[in-house]
């Protein structure tokens, strides 16, 4: 009998693949004591095979092909957990052995009898044991990574822009010593940023200085600049889902109140640091990737196909993603129109249930101090320009002006959410009337019931705004 061998092992932090040269050779002894022939070897290393992980298991889903080729009549490998956790695989392994008779083989787990009503139940109730513990796993290593940013420790990922590459033997670890040539180069974007507001003057500068990315190649991307930028852990802090939520264990490349003034400066929309298309979206700043915790983008547009078969019908694009392209791990989408029907029928209920608010509104609008402080900046920066005030007294002052703005914005949010809960209308009221010009005044109100979106990646399978599972988004409550 031939028979194929899956190896796979979860983490392989230092690129020796031992874990999975163990599992092969113990399951060339199990088919050589059974007499099989071994034809393939299937390995997928590094690679997790949790329901939580997205990352593809590309030698898995060929074995699965060729077994439906007929290419073997068995499997083996090293235990059930080795082969799968997720209980929709299992189904697919169970399908394998009813159409194809293929037969399973574990050097661990023994063999497992498909073939009956029994051996599947068995084989299904120990892929739901098998997925729960790989969950409890998940929820082990978020609260591990909750604990490390409640303690202002860095919790690892890739490389820093500004800190030296961790080097073990030199006793340098992740973002544990800074860069002094790429904190130079930040320190003077920060400048270029406060008082020209131009990421492409920024490329200019880094690209004719000889600045080079972590991947020690050119900056060809203004987005990567931005992204660079406005990372706070260059400033010291620590963020969740795109909010600083205390501040870190390690250097800061760049004081706080410069990051902020640098970000006010460049972020895509007025609003702060991080905020995109804020004014244009219900959702916009509040949903973020289930897979990498980036923060998804709204993006609408139709169009005409020109070629092909489809040449003259419409296309249309109606979604949130997280999208590689600003950092995010391009996997996760969502129907936007699906979303915002979710999110909105949940907001409604909230504020159906929520008693009337008595207090009185608090704060003050600052709009007109941030238009006067925008003022200032402006005329100091021709000021500077035209050389009347000095470049050093000029860049202090506007960083501290892009500071106070900053301060203003974020009393502002807060001020217009009150308002808002304080309004003629009731909120409820309001939240419901989905002309245009209430858009603003409806964001206010989500502010006061959802602190984030969460969107979740699907299983494999053909998803429409029809079908989409509600459990595939988590709300978290302000």
């Amino acid at each position: 009998m031939r028979t194929a061998i899956y190896c796979r092992i979860s983490q392989d932090r230092d690129g020796s693949e031992a874990g999975v040269t163990r599992q092969e050779e113990d399951c060339r002894a199990l088919a050589a004591e059974r007499g099989w022939e071994v034809v393939e070897v299937y390995t997928d290393n590094d690679v997790s095979a949790s329901s939580l992980s997205r990352k593809p298991r590309v030698r898995y889903e060929q074995m699965l092909e060729d077994a439906r080729n007929g290419r073997f009549e068995a499997v083996t490998f090293y235990s059930n957990s080795r082969l799968t956790r997720r209980p929709r695989e299992w189904e697919q392994v169970i399908e394998l052995a009813q159409k194809h008779k293929i037969r399973l083989a574990s050097v661990k787990s023994g063999a497992a009898d498909l073939t009956t009503a029994d051996g599947r139940a068995v084989a299904r109730t120990i892929a739901a044991w098998d997925a729960a513990e790989a969950e409890r796993t998940g929820e082990r290593v978020s609260r591990a990574h909750e604990q490390r940013r409640a303690q202002g420790r860095a919790h690892g990922g890739h490389h820093v822009f500004g800190y030296l590459k961790p080097d073990a033997s030199q006793g340098i670890g992740y973002t544990t010593h800074i860069d002094p040539e790429a904190q130079a180069a930040i320190r003077q974007a920060a400048e270029i940023a406060v008082l020209e507001g131009s990421l492409t003057s920024i490329q200019k500068a880094w690209n004719a200085a000889g600045v080079l990315t972590v991947n020690s190649g050119p900056w060809n991307s203004l987005r990567s600049i931005q992204r660079v930028l406005m990372n706070p852990r260059i400033a010291g802090l620590v963020a969740h889902k795109g909010e600083v939520v205390g501040e870190g264990d390690w250097p800061a490349v760049i004081d706080r109140p410069t990051w902020e003034a640098m970000c006010t400066a460049i972020a895509p929309k007025k609003g702060g640091p991080g905020s995109h298309n804020a004014r244009k979206y219900l959702l916009s700043g509040y949903v973020f990737c289930g897979s990498c915790g980036h923060r998804m983008e709204a993006a609408e547009s139709s169009g005409t196909y020109s070629k092909g078969k489809r040449a003259g019908t419409r296309w249309t694009v109606n979604r949130y993603a997280c999208y590689s392209s600003t950092g995010g791990c391009g996997k996760v989408t969502r129907n936007k129109t699906w979303l915002e029907t979710y999110v909105k029928a949940l907001v409604g209920r909230a504020l159906q249930d929520a008693p009337p608010r008595e207090h009185a509104v608090s704060g003050a609008d600052h709009s007109a101090e941030i238009a006067r402080l925008e003022a200032d900046i402006a005329a100091t920066r021709a000021d500077m320009l035209s050389g009347a005030v000095p470049r050093a007294d000029g860049f202090a002052y506007v960083t501290a002006c892009r500071a106070r703005v900053v301060e203003l914005q974020r009393e502002q949010a807060q001020w217009a959410r009150a308002a808002i809960e304080q309004s003629a209308r009731p909120p409820l009221e309001v939240w419901q009337d989905e002309r245009p010009e209430t858009l603003e005044a409806r964001r206010a109100i989500l502010g006061t019931v959802v602190r984030s979106v969460e969107v979740l990646p699907l299983p494999r399978g053909f998803w429409t705004a029809d079908n989409l599972p509600l459990d595939s988004v988590r709300v978290h409550t302000a």
